[in-house]
């Protein structure tokens, strides 16, 4: 509903006026597009872009040349519009149950549970955010998996909302890679490797795409976590020396940033090295293709 219409969002907190108010008040950003795909936003460049290239183009009838427009800011909407319900309905689930005195607690675990993390709010300065916007790709969302785990500990009911997240996630996880992995007929023991953190195809299927063989499987930045944590551990016990390289393919703290870098850090780290994450060569045109939306 949110894609094609603009009021179907408003309608939905008008009947949660509610929830939506004990949300707000406590720093939940309902209403407004989660940072990683704020550029999405009615008037950006995104939006803004498709007008001019069809006006560009000439021939193009009104209602096409709008249309193109109105593309990334639907988008954007269905986006928000997910994340907004999920939050409104887990808050509409626990609120009951939970002490007035721990809502705050347990209003920002559910954003954690959602992976994500508005920085202003929780008082990261201005320039230290900008700065992690600049070198990552999502600074907020992989805050959010970092509280997400670390909130494992905490007490009453947000611990109970970060322990419910992350079981879910991994019994789900197990249990949907255990079933494609039989239904591949994979063997006992290739299931058992892939069942390893430091294993790069961990929770990963074969499949033929088209006669190509591929990997597929879960992706999130839990599972890249788990995954860095499984290459800390195996180079630790295996490869202490490579400890002393900052080289991506030796040092594991730096492979991850290097995929999880912006665009712009990303596209030097490419230019200085010659080669791109997946070890292809690399050239002008690939460089400027690796900025692009």
């Amino acid at each position: 509903k949110a894609f094609g219409n603009k009021d179907a969002f408003a309608a939905y907190v008008q009947q949660n006026a509610q929830a939506v108010r004990e949300l707000a008040q406590f720093g939940s950003g309902i209403g407004t597009l989660p940072e990683m795909v704020s550029g999405l936003e009615r008037g950006g460049l995104l939006s803004r872009g498709p007008k001019a290239a069809g006006k560009a183009i000439g021939g193009l009838p009104g209602k096409a040349v709008g249309a193109l427009g109105e593309v990334a800011p639907a988008f954007g909407r269905q986006f928000q519009t997910f994340l907004d319900v999920a939050k409104i309905e887990l808050w509409k689930a626990r609120r009951e149950s939970t002490p007035r005195e721990q809502w705050p607690q347990e209003i920002e675990a559910i954003e954690h549970m959602l992976l994500g993390s508005r920085m202003e709010s929780i008082g990261v300065p201005a320039g230290q955010a900008l700065l992690e916007r600049m070198l990552l790709l999502a600074p907020s969302y992989y805050r959010g998996g970092v509280n997400l785990i670390a909130g494992l500990a905490e007490k009453g009911a947000p611990g109970s909302v970060y322990r419910q997240g992350i079981g879910s996630y991994v019994v789900g996880a197990t249990a949907t890679f255990l079933a494609a992995a039989l239904a591949a007929k994979l063997s006992e023991d290739e299931i058992k490797e892939r069942l390893n953190p430091s294993n790069p195809k961990f929770l990963m299927v074969p499949v033929k795409v088209g006669g190509t063989k591929m990997e597929a499987g879960f992706g999130g930045i839990v599972r890249s976590y788990v995954r860095l944590a499984g290459d800390m551990a195996e180079t630790s016990i295996d490869h202490p020396e490579d400890w002393k390289s900052l080289a991506p393919d030796k040092n594991p703290v730096s492979k991850w940033l290097r995929a999880h870098a912006a665009p712009v850090p990303k596209a030097a780290f490419d230019a200085f090295t010659g080669r791109d994450f997946m070890g292809k060569e690399t050239d002008v045109f690939s460089l400027g293709k690796g900025v692009l939306p």
